[in-house]
């Protein structure tokens, strides 16, 4: 604890923050490090993949992060609380508050409310897998995506929020949340057009070992385009958990419409059924993925996917684990899903994206340690 208070420190001096901030508030530092070996092999490749590459083995980061959070007593159960989280990328260097980065007030009666960057419907699969295996063997390859379009937000979390998340009452709770404009610059004044927002507004019930809860996500753009989309998101999902056994199960329908006709371009459901086994130090996990057609293509047939991912984790300590992820995805002949965050971007390599067809396999060694 008391290395964790001297790199809390550390950091927030390195960041500029003024030291009567600190010592009016309590200041924590968190997060951890996580990387991995990635074997990325395409089969049935696409002819118009002739004469290139259809494997390659990469360093990969698997959503490493730093986290400070502040809380300050304000009297009468009130605390003002905020999170600085910083993503990085240990393979190349990159570093970026783009993390889930907020501020707020919180009280035990009446609950939190915060403004700034917030994961919004993202996510919600019971599926472990991802937590300490390969982040690109999660079941949000399928349950977040229509092809490569991304159905929850804009780069994982959403800007602009303002979110409540409610105490729990009796095991009920509720998160709400409002986005001024979900794609990060507002545009209302420098446009004649729309204005856009994102709502989502997530209840749940949890008793003991058991859980089960709703999302929903609606997003439209400032400034429509011919290219926008307005986006619909609903996920259900529940899971059971038996000593060492949880069961799971979630069911997702995404709705993507043009910002300016308002014609569906894409509409398919999504559903998955995880499994994880954990005893000792040793952990294993599971699950099966489906998306459906794509009821809005031209030509639906051939527009599904289907997912399987293994994981074996090895908790060296209770900070450090190590894994391995083997995840396959199969595509029908006019669908190009890809494994998450497998697009080119900062977790991935150029030209990563499969072509509409080719089936993406991932082999995965990884180490976690968390800070």
């Amino acid at each position: 604890m008391r290395k964790k208070k001297v790199m809390a420190v550390a950091i927030a001096g390195a960041l500029a923050t003024p030291a009567i901030a600190l010592a009016q508030s309590n200041v924590t530092f968190g997060g951890f490090m996580k990387v991995g070996v990635e074997s990325i092999k395409i089969a049935s490749p696409s002819p118009a993949r002739a004469g290139l590459h259809d494997s390659e083995v990469r360093l990969t980061d698997n959503t490493s992060r730093l986290i400070m959070n502040a809380n300050e007593d304000l009297g009468s159960g009130m605390q003002a609380v905020g999170q600085l989280d910083f993503r990085f990328t240990p393979d190349n260097g990159t570093l970026q508050a783009n993390g889930n980065t907020w501020a707020g007030v919180r009280s035990k009666e009446a609950g939190t409310l915060t403004y700034g960057r917030h994961d919004m419907h993202y996510g919600k699969s019971p599926s472990d897998l991802h937590i300490k295996a390969a982040l690109k063997g999660a079941a949000t390859s399928l349950m977040d995506y229509i092809n490569a379009t991304r159905m929850f937000a804009q780069g994982s979390r959403v800007a602009n929020v303002i979110r409540w998340d409610s105490p729990s009452w009796s095991g009920f709770a509720l998160t709400a949340g409002y986005s001024t404009n979900a794609d990060v610059a507002e545009a209302d004044l420098s446009s004649g057009e729309r204005k856009g927002n994102a709502v989502t507004v997530n209840p749940s019930y949890r008793a003991g070992n058991f859980m089960v809860e709703y999302s929903a996500y609606r997003s439209k753009p400032d400034a429509p385009v011919a290219a926008t989309q307005d986006k619909r998101a609903d996920t259900i999902n529940a899971w059971f958990r038996r000593a060492g056994l949880k069961v799971g199960v979630a069911y997702n329908k995404a709705e993507l419409k043009n910002s300016l006709t308002k014609v569906a371009s894409a509409e398919r459901t999504a559903w998955t059924i995880p499994v994880s086994y954990s005893t000792g130090p040793q952990e294993l996990h599971f699950h099966y993925t489906k998306a459906g057609e794509n009821k809005k293509a031209a030509t639906t047939s051939g527009t599904d996917a289907k997912m399987m991912a293994f994981a074996y984790v090895y908790n060296i300590s209770k900070r450090t684990a190590l894994s391995v992820t083997y995840a396959a995805i199969t595509n029908g002949e006019r669908a190009s899903y890809a494994f998450h965050t497998d697009d080119g971007g900062g977790q991935s390599s150029t030209n990563a994206a499969p072509l509409a067809g080719e089936d993406p396999r991932l082999l995965a060694f990884v180490i976690r340690h968390a800070l």
